[in-house]
C-alpha cells in the first residue's frame, strides 16, 4: 500500500482527491506562466501535501548538491542573493544540482504509470507511433539513436512529446495523453523558473528568460530502457556518452539508478538523489551562452549491475531550449569573469570558442543522434 498522509492524519485519499489534484496542476500551470513556479508550492499546498508519499531521509551519499528553493520568492536581500549563488555555483561546479521539488511526487509517479502500461505493448503496436524524424514526436524505437561518436545505439526507446502534441498512440487508456500533457507543460513552466534563478545567478533579468525560452521547441522525452539481452553488443549501453545540446535539463530520478557523470579527473559519478528531488544539467547551449563558465558535463546512462542486472528502467527528461534564432552571443559578465587573467593573445584565440551564433547551430547536435 502507498504510505500517503494527510493534514491530521486519516485515510489515503481515493480516486477523487487525485482527479481533484490533477485539477490543481492545470490551475497551477495557467497561474505560474508569468510567475516562478516555486509559487506552485503555495498555490497547491493542499494538493502536495495530500497526494504526496512522505519525504525519506536524505541518503549521505547523495552526489551531487541539493537545493531547495520553494520558498526562493519570499527571500529577499543577502538571503535570496546567497540561495541564489547556491544554485548558480552547484550548476558551476558540477553541471548536476538536485532541486527539491516534493509538490511533483505524485505527478511523476502516474507519468511512470503509464510510461510502464505504454512500453508494456507490443512492438507492432508501438510501431504506429512511430512519425517518422520530421518534428521530433511520437515512438522511437531501439536502434534509432546513437551517442556522437558511438558506434553503436543506445538500447533503448523513447516516445517524444512537444509542446501541443496531438498525435497520441490509440492503443492507451485517455489518461496517457491527459497525463502527459499535463506533465509536459507544468516541466516547461518548472524549467523557465529554474532558468530565471540561473540568470539572476548571472547577473541578467527574468524577462530576458521569457523572450529566449522557447515552449514550441522544447521537448518531453519518455525513455524506456529494457532489460539487456545476451544478444545486445558489448560495447552498446542503455545510452552512450554524450552531452546535452539544449540549454537546460530537468528529470526527476530513474526508476531505477544508471545516471553517470563524467568528472573533470576523468571518472565516472553517479548521479544519486533522494525521493523528492529532481536532477537538473546544464546543456551545450547554455555553455556557450556563458563562454564556458557553466559547463555541459558528459553522462551516459548504464545498467547498474548486482541485484538490477536484469532489470528495466524508465526515465524522463525535459529538454528546455532557446527559440532557434536566439543568439549564443556569450554574456558579457561571463567573458570577464572567464578571460580576465588571460593575455591578450590567449583571449583572442579563446574567444573563437564561442562566436555569436543561432541556437539552431547547436540544435543540429540532437538531431545527429539519429540515424
Amino acid at each position: 500500500m502507498n504510505n500517503y498522509h494527510t493534514p491530521g492524519g486519516g485515510p489515503p485519499p481515493g480516486p477523487n482527491s487525485y482527479k481533484k489534484g490533477l485539477g490543481f496542476i492545470r490551475n497551477s500551470i495557467q497561474r505560474a506562466i508569468h510567475d516562478p513556479i516555486f509559487e506552485m508550492v503555495k498555490i497547491m499546498p493542499k494538493f502536495s501535501r495530500i497526494v504526496a508519499p512522505q519525504t525519506r531521509k536524505i541518503p549521505e551519499n547523495a552526489t551531487i548538491p541539493l537545493i531547495n528553493l520553494d520558498h526562493l520568492s519570499e527571500l529577499k536581500g543577502e538571503a535570496r542573493k546567497q540561495l541564489v549563488k547556491q544554485y548558480g555555483d552547484g550548476l558551476r561546479q558540477e553541471g548536476f544540482v538536485g532541486i527539491h521539488a516534493q509538490q511533483l511526487n505524485h505527478l511523476i509517479e502516474q507519468v511512470y504509470r503509464e510510461m510502464k502500461e505504454y512500453y508494456h505493448q507490443t512492438f507492432d503496436q508501438k510501431i504506429l507511433d512511430w512519425q517518422g524524424y520530421l518534428g521530433m514526436q511520437g515512438y522511437f524505437h531501439q536502434g534509432l539513436e546513437f551517442a556522437p561518436n558511438a558506434k553503436q545505439a543506445d538500447i533503448k526507446e523513447s516516445y517524444y512529446v512537444p509542446l501541443g502534441h496531438d498525435r497520441w498512440p490509440a492503443r492507451t487508456s485517455p489518461s496517457f495523453a491527459r497525463t502527459i500533457s499535463d506533465y509536459q507543460s507544468y516541466m516547461f513552466e518548472y524549467t523557465k523558473s529554474l532558468m530565471k534563478v540561473l540568470y539572476e545567478y548571472l547577473g541578467r533579468s527574468h524577462a530576458e528568460v521569457d523572450q529566449s525560452l522557447s515552449p514550441r521547441d522544447s521537448l518531453l522525452r519518455l525513455t524506456h530502457y529494457p532489460t539487456l539481452k545476451p544478444t545486445d553488443h558489448a560495447e552498446a549501453l542503455w545510452a552512450a556518452p554524450h552531452k546535452d545540446s539544449n540549454a537546460l535539463t530537468i528529470m526527476p530520478p530513474g526508476s531505477i539508478p544508471g545516471l553517470e557523470v563524467l568528472t573533470p579527473q576523468g571518472n565516472w559519478k553517479p548521479i544519486i538523489v533522494p525521493h523528492g528531488y529532481i536532477i537538473v544539467s546544464i546543456g551545450m547551449q547554455t555553455e556557450h551562452k556563458t563562454a564556458g563558465l557553466i559547463k555541459a558535463r558528459v553522462h551516459r546512462v548504464i545498467n547498474p549491475g548486482g541485484r538490477l542486472t536484469l532489470a528495466e528502467r524508465y526515465s524522463t527528461s525535459f529538454y528546455g531550449h532557446y527559440f532557434p534564432d536566439h543568439s549564443l552571443k556569450p554574456f558579457d559578465q561571463c567573458l570577464e569573469v572567464v578571460t580576465h587573467e588571460m593575455p591578450p593573445n590567449r583571449k583572442a584565440s579563446f574567444l573563437k570558442q564561442y562566436p555569436d551564433i543561432p541556437a539552431k547551430e547547436i540544435n543540429k547536435e540532437l538531431y545527429d543522434t539519429f540515424r
